[in-house]
């Protein structure tokens, strides 16, 4: 879920002042921001050059096998995501990790390369991404990015420079102002899609859940 920066307005029936949008649109309500990373992820390294719609034309058996090995279903499409609600944060940590490792096996299931999902210490991020990889991380509360504040939402890290990371994130279209299509464009390094920015210096314990950082990789 993402907070968006305009607020509410005063009286129901009335325009809110830089409204983004007065449609309800996919991601709204649901917490399948998880397994949107993981697909972003996948696609940053399969196919970055392609369109999202080619991705959903050619590639769509690659979600249904993600969302088909997903627990508690109802909880992400109710708006819960991956908050499993356990009784303690290790076994929370434990079941995530278990559940990336999961999607990163059944997205490379019977084809010629090996996925992997590995959980690392957040300073280790930057080294997280390369050629053939990229991060998964999940932000806490009200986290400035570079289009807009997001909370308690996962993000694919597609490349990184001195300054900052560059992301693919399954929400920041929702809240560019005035509900314009995605400003997609090309990270300076690595040539992959993203739409939002996270600075280096406010990448800390504060800002991200610290045992939710992954190293998603592909073997080939």
């Amino acid at each position: 879920m993402c907070v968006e920066r305009t607020a509410h307005a005063a009286h129901a029936g009335r325009w809110e002042e830089g409204v983004m949008s007065s449609i309800l649109k996919q991601g709204h309500l649901d917490g399948l921001c998880l397994v949107y990373a993981v697909a972003n992820a996948f696609k940053a390294l399969k196919y970055p050059r392609r369109s999202a719609s080619w991705f959903v034309d050619h590639q769509s058996h690659v979600w249904r096998k993600l969302v088909s090995v997903t627990p508690s279903l109802h909880n992400f499409v109710s708006g819960e995501g991956s908050a499993f609600e356990l009784s303690t944060d290790s076994a929370d940590v434990l079941v995530k990790e278990r559940l990336l490792e999961l999607y990163a096996a059944v997205i490379g299931e019977r084809k010629r390369e090996e996925y992997e999902a590995r959980r690392v210490p957040l300073e280790e991020l930057s080294s997280a991404i390369g050629e053939s990889s990229a991060g998964l991380v999940c932000l806490r509360t009200s986290v400035e990015t570079g289009s807009c504040t997001i909370g308690e939402h996962w993000v694919c890290v597609v490349d990184a420079d001195q300054e900052q990371y560059y992301l693919a994130c399954s929400y920041t279209d929702h809240l560019v102002k005035g509900g314009e299509p995605e400003h997609t464009r090309l990270s300076p390094l690595l040539n992959r899609p993203f739409n939002n920015t996270l600075p280096k210096r406010s990448v800390n314990k504060t800002s991200v859940y610290e045992n939710s950082v992954y190293h998603f990789r592909v073997a080939y």
